[in-house]
């Protein structure tokens, strides 16, 4: 391949001077015209000439050939920033973020450690890398001998262009942003998250001595909404884990189950809270509701919800929820929604929510689940809501 321009020399002859008395700026006209020029002889002779990548895909070779000729010190060392900056081997035809895509691991063990500028330049420039390996073993003599490809690897990586050595920086710091692409994530999710927290909360009790608990959350992508889930330290003298040991700990992991949820859901949703946010009052910040009238024995009426954001509806639900749990525990607690979502049938009066209608703690109720669940309530209420039955609270 290193010949090729032997066999168009008649060619390469025929437009050297115009290349050389051309500025900068025309020269690549007639680096494509000679390219093109090259191409179609090629095709047409009976036996074709392998050609070199960096000629097809792109005009790097006839570039790097016609240098030899220019006798001018600063034209010639413009020519070379140009060589250094092109990219080679055809990959000039993708564009960084098609590159990037498409060397993007879909593994998610690929991202348990920071991945580094090395880790990226074998992924997104694997090819360069491979055609660089092999010109080096060729010299050597030698032939896909793995044991000297990460040396030149390794020196294929020392002198990258800046152009390569920015998209590389940009690639690091997005993969190790993003993490595994979300189909992956949710896959290593069911495959390995029980595992890692109770390997994790052993290993923390047995190295440091530490009692653990821990709160993660996650999109769920089949509906867009949250899922948390709790993990804490088996007790070693306890009888019952912390969430589990008093009245006290079951309302306060309730109340913070519901507070992480809703600090997760901004994290995860940030658009949701940035268009609710722009129907907000200006002010205390705090969206405008109308009030939930209590009838004599505090069940709430269902208020109109006629030009209420998305959020401020979610806030109604958990109003008329409060109230009716309320009457029955005769306190101001709040509702253990991590209970009642768990076992609804325990905790809700019959017929106070749509057959097969998926509960969930108001803050991860979407459009559509509140758009159901009040028409649902505006069918069956003349008065007020009784939602939570008596036999349903501790």
């Amino acid at each position: 391949m290193s010949g090729w321009h032997i066999s168009f020399e008649d060619i390469l002859a025929l437009h050297q001077s115009d290349f050389v008395a051309a500025s900068q700026e025309t020269r690549l006209g007639i680096l494509r015209t000679v390219r093109d020029h090259i191409i179609a002889k090629n095709k047409s002779q009976e036996e074709s000439v392998e050609l070199p990548k960096a000629l097809k895909s792109n005009t790097k070779a006839i570039r790097c050939y016609y240098c030899q000729f220019l006798t001018d010190e600063d034209d010639l060392q413009a020519e070379e920033e140009l060589l250094r900056d092109e990219q080679e081997d055809g990959t000039s035809s993708l564009s960084p973020e098609e590159r990037e895509a498409g060397a993007r691991p879909k593994d998610a063990a690929f991202y348990k450690k920071e991945v580094s500028d090395w880790d990226v330049a074998q992924r997104l420039f694997k090819q360069e890398i491979d055609e660089y390996d092999k010109e080096e073993q060729a010299k050597l003599g030698v032939k896909n001998e793995i044991k000297y490809r990460t040396g030149h690897a390794r020196d294929w990586f020392k002198n990258i262009t800046p152009a390569q050595r920015k998209e590389v920086e940009n690639a690091r710091e997005k993969w190790n942003k993003e993490g595994a692409p979300p189909e992956s994530q949710t896959m290593y999710r069911k495959r390995h998250l029980k595992k890692i927290l109770e390997d994790f909360t052993e290993q923390i009790c047995r190295t440091m001595g530490c009692q653990v608990m821990i709160l993660a959350s996650h999109k769920k992508l089949a509906d867009q909404t949250l899922n948390v889930v709790v993990h804490e330290s088996k007790p070693v003298n306890s009888k019952k884990p912390f969430t589990q040991s008093s009245r006290g700990n079951k309302e306060w992991m309730s109340e913070g189950f519901e507070k992480f949820a809703e600090w997760s859901k901004l994290e995860f949703y940030p658009e949701e809270n940035d268009d609710d946010s722009n129907d907000e009052e200006e002010g205390d910040g705090k969206p405008s509701l109308p009030d939930v009238i209590l009838d004599k024995n505090g069940y709430a009426k269902l208020p109109s919800r006629s030009g209420v954001a998305a959020r401020g509806q979610q806030e109604l639900v958990r109003q008329i929820f409060c109230a009716s749990y309320k009457v029955f525990t005769d306190t101001t607690k709040p509702v253990p929604w991590r209970e009642v979502v768990a076992n609804p049938s325990l905790y809700l009066d019959p017929n106070s929510v749509p057959e097969g209608f998926i509960l969930r703690d108001p803050s991860h109720m979407r459009a559509e689940n509140i758009n159901q669940l009040w028409a649902h309530w505006a069918h069956i209420t003349v008065t007020y809501l009784r939602i939570i039955r008596g036999n349903g609270h501790a």
